[in-house]
């Protein structure tokens, strides 16, 4: 992808990066870093304007996509609360259906960067950072050993399905079941 930068954005980059560069340590590998991406930007070398952004990814997640991810750690919060409270449930579905796996980090990492957002910077869902930080989940990648983002969008459906319902008042080994199938 050419990167093409207009003389204002270029300027204000460079700035930037002046900033970055005196609050730099004198010896450190970023103070040459910033050295390297003023004069890329000062002289206009369109190839390399990329690496002036690399940090910042092409792949946006939409708010949907976002509100799936979501969804999908609320569901799980769901499950391992009312399972964690229910000897029947306990009795009957085996703990790893209720844990949440993550993401595949080969086919799915947008999904699996937001979960380790959510969790480590935004302190969102601190029920399944705990169970990260107590190992019981030892990973934020699945590698493809958990339902695939189009199963667990099936799953939230229907775990919202049960929800809605006016008589629900918690969730159930049937419901369970549904959920999971």
């Amino acid at each position: 992808m050419e990167l093409e930068l207009s003389m204002k954005e270029r300027l204000n980059l460079i700035n930037q990066y002046k900033i970055l560069l005196k609050l730099a340590d004198e010896d450190s590998l970023e103070k040459k870093e910033y050295e390297n991406l003023i004069e890329i930007l000062e002289r206009g070398y369109t190839r390399y304007y990329s690496m002036a952004i690399s940090e910042i990814s092409e792949e946006e997640l939409s708010d949907k996509e976002c509100k799936a991810v979501v969804d999908i750690l609320d569901l799980y919060s769901d499950l391992y609360f009312y399972w964690n409270n229910d000897d029947e449930i306990q009795n009957t579905i085996d703990k790893a259906k209720v844990l949440f796996k993550g993401f595949d980090g080969q086919n799915e990492v947008k999904y699996l960067d937001l979960y380790k957002f959510l969790l480590n910077d935004l302190d969102r869902f601190s029920d399944i950072k705990d169970l990260h930080e107590s190992r019981i989940l030892n990973e934020y990648d699945s590698h493809g050993f958990s339902p695939d983002i189009a199963d667990l969008k099936m799953m939230v459906s229907r775990w919202k399905e049960i929800k809605s319902k006016e008589t629900f008042e918690k969730l159930t080994l049937e419901d369970f079941k549904y959920i999971l199938k």
